[in-house]
């Protein structure tokens, strides 16, 4: 659960965790105008990821800007695990 908002001129996003949000995190940070966000989050577990997609405004230009953002973890208390080619049985 994820949401993306405009608020101040500026492109945020704000995670679920637990009954509530996390901390809001700024995407854009720009002097220009950002508006119209459009987000997707893709990967999965350990490789969580963001893709937003805003229009800012410049002066008298308009441009798409795009921002690629890690996300934590899905679930914070699983690490990765390296892949095991010759596994090797133990016992008597």
């Amino acid at each position: 659960n994820l949401i993306v908002w405009r608020s101040e001129d500026d492109i945020w996003y704000s995670q679920r965790a637990g009954s509530g949000w996390t901390e809001p995190q700024n995407i854009s940070n720009t002097p220009g105008v950002s508006s119209y966000p459009q987000g997707l989050v893709y990967g999965g577990g350990l490789r969580r990821k963001l893709f937003v997609l805003w229009t800012e405004k410049l002066g008298d230009d308009y441009y798409l800007v795009r921002k690629l953002v890690d996300l934590p973890p899905a679930y914070p208390n699983i690490r990765e695990v390296s892949r095991v080619t010759e596994p090797e049985a133990t016992g008597a």
